[in-house]
C-alpha cells in the first residue's frame, strides 16, 4: 500500500514549522554570522516604518536602483511572465520590475509604502508608456482582493518588510491558486549581507527588528514560504560596478542605502568605511576591470498546486 503524501502545508500544521524554527535557534549560536528567521513577535509601531519611509524619500534612489535593474529582468524572466497575465510587484521602489513586467504585456499593478517612490514609478511609467495600476500600499496590508493576481514578485522588497510571516500571508492572500510567488534575497553569505550584518550591528543596543539578509539563507526562505505546496531557490549574482571606492561608499553611505542609518550613528565613519572597504575587496571580479563586485543573491519561488494538478507546476514553467 503506498503511503499517503504529505503536503508542505500539512507538515508545517502537524508542528514541523515549530522544530525548525527550535533546529534554527540551535544553529544561531553554532554558526559564525548565523542569523535564525524572525519570529512573530508583535508588530513594532508605525515610528520605525516611518523612519524607513524617510530614508527612502531623503536621497536619491535612482542610482541604487539602477544597480538592482538586472536582477529585476532576471526575476521577470524566471517568473515566465506572459502577456495578459496579471501581476503585482510588491515593495515595487520606483519600478524597476513593474516597467519590465508591462513592457512583456502583463497587465501590472505595482505597491510601494512610500508615496514618494510611488510618485517616482507614476513618472517613470509616464515616461516609459507602461501602463501600471500604482498604490501606496504596505505589504503587510495589501489592498486587493484575495486570489487577484497570476503572479506576485517583489525584487529586494519583501524581505525588508517587518513582520515577515504577515507579508508572506498578505502575498499568498492575493495570489490565485496556482500562482506562483518569487522575491529576490540577498546571500547572507554574499557582499550585501555582509553590508547589512554591518550596519546592523552599529546599532549597538537597539538593534534593528528588520534583518533582510536573513531570507537569503535556504532554511529561512523555506520556513517563511511553509503556506506553499511548492518551492525552490534558484541562486544568482548581480554585478555593481563604479568608477571607484569613492563612488561605491557615497551609493552604499548616503540614503537610502544601507549604511546611511550607520553613518548618523556611528562615532567613527572612517572606521565604518574601511569596513566597507574591506568588505567589498573580498567579492570584487577577477574578470571586470575597475570596481566590479559580484554580489550574490538568491531567488525564491513558491506555488501552490491545484487539487488535480499531478506534477510541480515549478517543474512546467
Amino acid at each position: 500500500m503506498t503511503a499517503p503524501r504529505l503536503s508542505r502545508r500539512a507538515l508545517f500544521g502537524a508542528g514541523f514549522g515549530r522544530l525548525l524554527e527550535e533546529r534554527l535557534a540551535g544553529l544561531d549560536h553554532a554558526v559564525p554570522g548565523y542569523e535564525a528567521p524572525a519570529q512573530a513577535d508583535p508588530p513594532e509601531s508605525a515610528g520605525s516604518k516611518e523612519t524607513a519611509r524617510q530614508a527612502w524619500e531623503e536621497g536619491d534612489p535612482r542610482p541604487l536602483s539602477a544597480k538592482l535593474e538586472p536582477a529585476a529582468a532576471h526575476l521577470l524572466e524566471v517568473c515566465g511572465v506572459e502577456p495578459g497575465q496579471r501581476m503585482l510587484d510588491v515593495g515595487a521602489g520606483d519600478g524597476n520590475l513593474a516597467v519590465a513586467a508591462a513592457r512583456a504585456g502583463a497587465e501590472v499593478a505595482a505597491a510601494d509604502f512610500s508615496p514618494v517612490l510611488v510618485e517616482r514609478g507614476r513618472e517613470r511609467a509616464r515616461v516609459s508608456r507602461a501602463d501600471i495600476d500604482w498604490t501606496v500600499a504596505d505589504v503587510e496590508a495589501l489592498p486587493y482582493a484575495d486570489a487577484t493576481f497570476d503572479c506576485v514578485a517583489s525584487n529586494f522588497g519583501v524581505i525588508y518588510a517587518e513582520d515577515p510571516r504577515r507579508a508572506i500571508a498578505e502575498v499568498e492572500r492575493v495570489v490565485r491558486p496556482a500562482g506562483l510567488v518569487a522575491i529576490t534575497a540577498w546571500a547572507p553569505s554574499g557582499f550585501m549581507g555582509g553590508v547589512l550584518r554591518l550596519a546592523a550591528g552599529r546599532h549597538g543596543s537597539a538593534q534593528p527588528r528588520v534583518r533582510p539578509e536573513r531570507w537569503g539563507r535556504f532554511e529561512t526562505a523555506f520556513l517563511h514560504f511553509s503556506g506553499f505546496d511548492d518551492f525552490e531557490m534558484l541562486e544568482a549574482t548581480l554585478q555593481m560596478q563604479f568608477e571607484g571606492d569613492d563612488e561605491m561608499w557615497e551609493l552604499f553611505a548616503s540614503p537610502p542605502g544601507p549604511l546611511a542609518g550607520a553613518v548618523r550613528t556611528a562615532g567613527d565613519a572612517d572606521a565604518l568605511r574601511e569596513e566597507f572597504v574591506r568588505l567589498a575587496a573580498a567579492s570584487r571580479s577577477e574578470t571586470t576591470p575597475g570596481v566590479a563586485l559580484d554580489v550574490e543573491y538568491a531567488v525564491v519561488l513558491g506555488r501552490r498546486q491545484e487539487a488535480s494538478a499531478p506534477a510541480s507546476p515549478l517543474a512546467r514553467r
